[in-house]
């Protein structure tokens, strides 16, 4: 024997991604701090919100496995939600952005009780028309929106602890570490609910909603449930987009928001945390790095994403996957 026991190679894999995620970590936070470029900074957070809206969109997607047009609609109410608690309300703003999340979720359920009836495709257009039906509201609702003015003044994330008195995200950097923490864990929350039952019923569903039935699957329940996770997820990010930018406008609702939901998951990878992370920071930083052919950008931005669906169809995931499988301690490895 080589020492290392059975299962060793794996073991010694599985450590050491986690060195590399604390090391990456570790790196990410200090960034703003080395780097000393508020440019840089807003990069990072625009990498973590998109990171997070291809997290909360690919539990429907990449894991129950439907398409959806309408969760930016999510995004936006979270958005106004905060807004108008903190502005109108005077809420606090812990108490605005729970809220936020739950009220996206609560219209979440209204919405997959119609949604998951239709087929396939319908439920695809089914929430195109919810989004488009949420961008009217905010648009024409001008007393509790203030219309296409949108609502301005939004007091920054503040959180009230005993003892340190009231903590301000104020600066770009502050805010860059309240974002990288509430990615953080979302992400550990939805690899914990992908290896719990509810994670195994939606690949069932997946794959085959008829036997998943039969097997004591509900899954309507399921469906519903995992649609009401991703569209906290969307409020919660919206909640802290209208925070940092101190102003939601009906805009939010903007089909711009759901093609990026969409770049960053089948560019990511579908059904992979780690895939979507790195398309959410791939969909920040490319856009940012072709600036320099400002009248070929998007030109050259397309022909990326199109290169990319042609021959890496399974996303970076599928690009990482394949470098791991050459690493000296990968199962191909080790037979």
């Amino acid at each position: 024997m080589n020492g290392e026991g059975k299962g060793g190679p794996l073991r010694n894999v599985r450590f050491g991604a986690i060195g590399v995620f604390v090391a990456f970590s570790t790196l990410l936070w200090v960034l703003p701090y080395l780097v000393q470029s508020s440019y840089v900074t807003h990069i990072l957070i625009l990498a973590a919100m998109y990171s997070l809206l291809g997290l909360s969109a690919d539990l429907i997607i990449g894991h129950l496995g439907f398409l959806t047009f309408g969760h930016v609609a999510f995004f936006g109410i979270g958005a106004y939600t905060l807004a108008i608690l903190t502005t109108s309300c005077q809420v606090p703003y812990p108490f605005a952005f729970l809220a936020a999340g739950l009220l996206s979720g609560a219209l979440s359920i209204l919405l997959g009780v119609a949604s998951f009836r239709l087929s396939y495709h319908s439920f695809a257009i089914g929430t195109l028309g919810f989004a488009m039906i949420a961008q009217l509201v905010a648009r024409n609702w001008i007393a509790l929106t203030n219309g296409p003015m949108g609502l301005v003044r939004i007091p920054k994330a503040a959180l009230q602890i005993p003892g340190l008195g009231e903590i301000t995200a104020k600066s770009t950097t502050a805010n860059w570490h309240l974002i990288f923490v509430f990615l953080i864990i979302v992400v550990f929350f939805i690899r914990r609910l992908l290896r719990a039952r509810i994670g195994r019923a939606m690949h069932a569903i997946r794959e085959n909603e008829t036997l998943a039935s039969t097997l004591g699957v509900f899954p309507l329940r399921y469906k519903l449930l995992t649609l009401f996770v991703g569209a906290m997820i969307a409020g919660f990010t919206g909640a802290y987009n209208a925070s940092f930018l101190s102003v939601v406008a009906p805009d939010m609702f903007a089909l711009e928001w759901t093609t990026i939901m969409l770049i960053v998951v089948f560019v990511g990878g579908e059904g992979s945390v780690r895939g979507i992370i790195l398309g959410g920071i791939c969909v920040a930083v490319v856009p940012e790095l072709l600036r320099m052919v400002p009248s070929l950008r998007m030109v050259l931005y397309g022909l990326i994403l199109l290169l990319m669906i042609v021959f890496r169809p399974d996303g970076i995931e599928g690009i990482v996957q394949t470098y791991m499988q050459n690493l000296p301690f990968s199962k191909k490895g080790h037979p």
